[in-house]
């Protein structure tokens, strides 16, 4: 192992100044910190950083929104989160800038070849067949699962408080239960089958996911992000044979999660198509998807390997971000018990008894749509804590970055739009641009959900993203969040259920800090080692109005 490791670090070094000494277009005169190491680079200080953000908010303040920031071997990266450049990455030039090659061995790992790995023909592909499926009407279609979901969590939550003594408070670790929710979400309204994780805890796929990042990428060694680095330069053959067959503990966790979900997800795709054959095709996303690729023509559909990919993705991708956002609201809600807790509570207190009046128990979508705190909150929390801090791009052909605010070399030239190279390696920070205090007002690195309806925001500003023109929380342009509307409304169907019916206060003495794991999880400062969590006090909430 060694000595391969030896091979890949020479063979990199040997391609790496190839490319370098082709390259027309140079970044080295943008200004950045100092490499940490030649092996490293500043890799380890971004990727490892004990607060996730933290090390990205000290790089701007110190170099601006453009920061060269250096990988193994010396080679120049950037930090970008300048508003202008990520609207042109991102919305302007999606498929111009593609994905780096070890992320998207990464994205091959955790959900397979779907529609988080895909690019350029294969995405537009792929994206085509499954865009049926998350419509606005579908959608929205979706709500009386999230509400179903919603309750039993509810009861489940009811149970543990009922069983405690004296005031009625229970500790709860709210994350790990709203991954079991949102993933009960995904498979009654992707897959129209029962996980039941909220039920039984020995439900094959209560292990396989829970913890999954933190265990497969959480506080990765020197040794493991310099071998992620470097990567890049292998053949695309022989990366995935070494990621499929290298004896490493975290590989297999990553290995063990898709042979479990693939046992589950390649039986539920044969029912969908018997289903659709015998005319008896339900309104699930998977049946959804099963039908539109059954009517494309044969070049277009998607194959056996591409079918199960997706049901992965949003396996993934539906229940990891959904249920690390909610928890975030929760945390920002116990935070602040007498005021964005009370007041949105009083809001949600308001539209119950007009539902009553009008002899309607449950919630339409319309009625959160009339929701200005609850909006206001969301936005708010998909801001303060995005919940996936970078996206890795390159060009694939030379290109110029249009700038909002001039960059001034190390040579002392002022530079208004930025070259770069074709393959120049990018690294986007969302958690930046979300705190931009020319876009967001000058207090953005505390939590207000009052900027929104306050006029702090700039709506001149449009970022292009799928949601909100000033936020980038679910991506934008041809690779923005396929699935966005649904989880908007999941999202406001859990939290309106949850903050009706509980409080919620932080125990004396903890502590949560944030962890980047692609996305950005909650740990208990001094318990890191035990993944992600989120332990909250939570009692029954008074019902009276107001």
């Amino acid at each position: 192992m060694p000595v391969l490791l030896l091979l890949i670090a020479l063979a990199a070094i040997f391609v790496w100044s190839v490319r370098r000494l082709l390259f027309r277009i140079s970044i080295s005169d943008i200004p950045g910190p100092e490499s940490e190491s030649f092996l490293l680079g500043n890799l380890r200080q971004l990727i490892c950083c004990c607060k996730a953000g933290e090390a990205d908010i000290r790089l701007q303040a110190q170099y601006g929104d453009i920061v060269r920031i250096k990988a193994p071997f010396g080679e120049d990266r950037l930090l970008v989160s300048d508003p202008l450049a990520l609207r042109h990455i991102i919305h302007c030039s999606g498929y111009t800038y593609r994905k780096q090659a070890e992320r998207i061995e990464l994205s091959r790992m955790i959900s397979g070849r779907g529609l988080l790995w895909a690019d350029g023909d294969v995405h537009k592909r792929q994206k085509r067949v499954m865009r049926p499926a998350f419509s606005p009407a579908q959608s929205k279609a979706y709500l009386p699962i999230f509400l179903s979901i919603a309750g039993q969590l509810s009861n489940k939550w009811r149970e543990l408080v009922s069983r405690e003594e004296g005031d009625g408070t229970a500790q709860i670790d709210v994350n790990q239960w709203l991954s079991r929710a949102t993933m009960d979400v995904i498979g009654e309204a992707a897959f129209d089958y029962q996980f039941q994780l909220l039920h039984d805890d020995s439900a094959p796929l209560v292990k396989s996911y829970f913890n999954m990042l933190c265990d497969a990428l959480g506080s990765p060694s020197k040794l493991g992000i310099f071998v992620q680095s470097i990567s890049q330069y292998l053949p695309t053959r022989l990366l995935n044979f070494l990621s499929d067959n290298v004896p490493a503990q975290r590989l297999e966790r990553l290995r063990q999660n898709a042979r479990d979900v693939n046992k589950v997800s390649q039986g539920l795709i044969e029912e969908k198509y018997e289903a659709l054959k015998a005319g008896k095709g339900r309104r699930d996303v998977m049946s959804l998807l099963v039908r539109a690729n059954e009517s494309h023509t044969a070049s277009a559909r998607l194959n056996e390997e591409e079918m199960l990919a997706q049901m992965r993705t949003m396996m993934f991708a539906g229940h990891e971000t959904t249920a690390t956002t909610l928890s975030w609201c929760l945390y920002e809600l116990a935070r602040d018990p007498m005021r964005t807790q009370r007041d949105l509570r009083a809001e949600i207190r308001g539209v119950e008894m007009r539902l009553a009046a009008q002899g309607r128990s449950e919630f339409e979508s319309g009625d959160y749509e009339k929701m200005p705190l609850l909006a206001a909150f969301i936005k708010e929390i998909l801001r303060f804590h995005t919940t996936v801090l970078h996206i890795y791009r390159q060009p694939i052909k030379d290109d110029v970055l249009p700038l909002s605010k001039p960059v001034t070399t190390t040579s002392g030239k002022v530079l208004h739009a930025l070259p770069i190279p074709q393959g120049q390696k990018l690294m986007l920070s969302l958690a930046l641009y979300h705190r931009n205090p020319d876009i967001f007002g000058k207090d953005v690195h505390s939590f207000r959900p009052g900027r929104w309806p306050d006029g702090s925001i700039d709506e001149s500003v449009n970022s292009g993203g799928a949601f909100g023109n000033q936020l980038l929380a679910f991506s934008g342009g041809v690779r923005s969040c396929i699935g966005w509307r649904f989880a908007m409304l999941e999202l406001q169907a859990i939290l309106v259920e949850l903050v009706s019916t509980f409080e919620f206060e932080i125990p004396a003495g903890v502590k949560i800090t944030r962890k980047q794991v692609i996305v950005m999880v909650p740990l208990v400062e001094g318990k890191e080692s035990e993944g992600a969590q989120m332990p909250m006090m939570v009692k029954l909430a008074d019902k009276s109005p107001g």
